[in-house]
């Protein structure tokens, strides 16, 4: 628990002096012309224990208002602090507020300068989007008559398959046809050489019947 230390004011000291003063000659002169009553002693000790309780609260009154005075002047410089201080914040909201502004303008500018580029942007996609739907189109055409020319390779590489093995029939066919001719061939010489031995023929007949048979032209 605190308590209150009371410092009484020089004036006010000096004033309780003087007051306390001014009763003491009063009853110096009232105790010269004779004694006085016990009332009087009685009155001029309530007057001074009344004069100084008033003093008293009247110090400590000042001393409240003095204390109150200086509360009031802390504050008074706190909320000027305080003011300067929201001053400042206030002046760099208007600082930030204005630089916000500038950019602001400044992306809207970038962002108008922009939309011719994105504009050419987006016409040159349309042309790219444009040119692979014509060339999947040239492949997908380009695939089919791939695929027709295959087929039609393949329809020609059977025919000649078909020709090459109607050929090699024909052909093993006219070898049998001249193996069975050679045999008969054979058979007439020999018969041609039998009639010779045998005198039946000459030998310019036999000449002749061998170059008939070969193909040979007779002289």
């Amino acid at each position: 628990m605190s308590h209150k230390i009371i410092k009484p004011d020089l004036d006010l000291v000096f004033a309780r002096f003087a007051i306390f003063g001014m009763l003491a000659s009063l009853f110096a002169v009232s105790y010269v012309n004779g004694h006085p009553s016990w009332l009087t002693w009685v009155v001029m000790l309530l007057g001074v224990f009344s004069i100084f309780e008033t003093a008293i609260k009247a110090d400590e009154d000042a001393l409240a208002a003095n204390g109150l005075a200086k509360i009031i002047i802390s504050h008074s410089r706190k909320l000027a602090s305080e003011r300067d201080e929201y001053e400042f914040v206030a002046e760099s909201l208007d600082d930030l507020y204005v630089r916000e502004c500038k950019k602001t303008d400044e992306l809207k500018k970038s962002i108008q300068g922009n939309q011719g580029r994105i504009s050419e942007l987006e016409r040159l996609n349309r042309v790219k989007a444009q040119a692979i739907i014509d060339l999947h189109q040239e492949i997908t055409e380009l695939k089919a008559s791939h695929h027709g020319e295959v087929i039609g390779h393949e329809v020609h590489l059977k025919k000649i398959k078909q020709e090459r093995d109607e050929l090699q029939t024909l052909y093993t066919q006219q070898g049998i046809n001249m193996f069975k001719l050679q045999k008969r061939v054979d058979a007439v010489i020999i018969e041609i050489e039998n009639m010779y031995l045998s005198g039946a023929i000459g030998f310019d007949t036999v000449k002749k019947l061998e170059q008939a048979l070969k193909g040979e032209d007779s002289e």
